[in-house]
């Protein structure tokens, strides 16, 4: 028997790096790096295990052929669970928007009080090598794609949550509520003594909880002025280094998992009060004079972008917008731009499809293909003495001209940079 590696990106890698130390056998399998594979094929055996990296198709011709003729297909977070130390604890985290500042907070929050935590999955480390390390951990937190939680994934948290849903990666499920279900799988393997953490306001999520779920159930809300967990106060918005409503949201998970594992209500308080945003997530990066700069690459997505947007509700707003065409429905973001006379700043390849709406509705916009032409368009148009916001939040994903929404954020931030300043202002 031999594990096939099939992809070599982070969490492919991680797995080779697993497979390595533990000296298994296995071959790599990956289109541009290492075996093609349709040569695969001829080199697999009905004994053998795929490891399947997240993004690879499910088209893909030695998957096609391994479940065709009962091939094991598992993932790269599975190969890493037969290898984590039982006294462990994984708290998972899935949903649409939100995981990576919720993830990245809880562990730091988990260091900031003592706890050894380590931080993976979808947000960039793969599990496989955090598991080769020597550390052994009380806390691991993940970040999950749905693509992670495909094909009946073991993986059983200690705590576990939704943040929202909302339509996306249409491409790769055949319907919005297989994507939903698909992250629901969080759940599936949890038993009574585990915790799912769910927002009361999250209707879609709560209309698909279901009674063969086992874990106690805990549940946030946002509203008013102050966080409130179980009636008790921790915290008022206001004190908050993070701000918006949208990280209120982001901040009462985390206050869950921290009250579920123990940590007290000062802790809680005194870390939040430090807690900064993350980058590429509605970040003030640059000011010029009154013009605020906005890096929000990471609005990979409608729901996404109106957060950021809502987030300058009063405030003229340039938005720049487009990207990849990800065949979603962009009505509410319309919605949105009219209601707050946001200014289109349009890029990417589905510019032509928010030209035809603001022609057809006589909405000013300005078509400009791609960051560097709106740099010349900021330079040419705009006085830097008025109060205002150039908000980068493109509500889709950014492949068409980069290579990640982070490759797009840096290059949008470097450009504000050297065409307006050499610092912040």
């Amino acid at each position: 028997m031999k594990y096939v590696v099939l992809g070599l990106g982070i969490s492919g890698q991680g797995a080779v790096n697993l497979l390595k130390s533990k000296k298994l056998d296995f071959i790599i399998v990956d289109d541009k790096k290492a075996i093609k594979s349709v040569d695969a094929i001829e080199l697999i055996e009905k004994e053998d295990i795929i490891v399947k990296s997240p993004g690879i198709s499910w088209a893909n011709p030695l998957l096609s052929y391994a479940i065709k003729n009962g091939i094991r297909i598992i993932s790269e977070i599975d190969l890493a669970l037969d290898y984590l130390d039982k006294k462990t604890k994984i708290i998972a985290i899935t949903g649409t928007n939100g995981k990576t500042t919720i993830v990245t907070k809880i562990y730091e929050l988990l260091n900031f009080v003592g706890f050894k935590a380590s931080l993976g999955g979808n947000e960039g480390h793969s599990l496989c090598d955090i598991v080769i390390d020597s550390n052994i951990y009380d806390y691991i937190v993940l970040e999950l794609s749905s693509y992670q939680l495909e094909n009946n994934p073991k993986i059983k948290p200690y705590i576990a949550l939704i943040t929202n849903l909302t339509p996306d990666h249409l491409t790769r499920y055949n319907s919005v509520m297989d994507y939903y279900l698909t992250k629901f799988n969080i759940f599936k393997n949890q038993d009574e003594n585990d915790y799912m953490i769910i927002d009361k306001n999250e209707k879609m999520v709560n209309s698909l909880l279901n009674q063969k779920f086992l874990a106690k159930k805990i549940y946030i809300e946002n509203k008013g002025e102050n966080l409130v967990y179980e009636n008790e106060v921790i915290i008022a918005k206001k004190d908050m280094l993070l701000k918006g409503e949208h990280n209120a949201i982001n901040m009462l998970f985390l206050i869950a998992v921290a009250k579920i594992i123990g940590i007290s209500s000062k802790k809680i308080e005194k870390f939040l009060k430090i807690a900064k945003s993350l980058e590429h997530r509605i970040e003030e990066f640059f000011v010029k004079e009154n013009t605020h700069f906005i890096n929000d690459s990471k609005g990979t997505n409608v729901e996404s972008s109106l957060v950021a947007l809502d987030s300058f509700k009063g405030s003229k707003v340039y938005l720049i917008v487009g990207g990849k065409d990800k065949k979603i429905d962009n009505t509410k973001l319309y919605e949105k731009i009219y209601e707050i006379n946001a200014i289109p700043l349009i890029i990417g390849e589905n510019k032509l499809e928010f030209t035809k709406e603001f022609n057809k509705t006589g909405y000013k916009h300005y078509v400009l293909d791609n960051l560097e032409n709106v740099m010349e368009f900021i330079k040419n148009n705009i006085d830097f003495k008025e109060e205002q916001y150039i908000l980068l939040s493109p509500a889709t994903s950014s492949f068409d001209q980069f290579n990640s929404f982070e490759h797009r954020g840096k290059v949008f931030k470097q450009l504000v940079i050297s065409n307006f300043g050499e610092k912040n202002e």
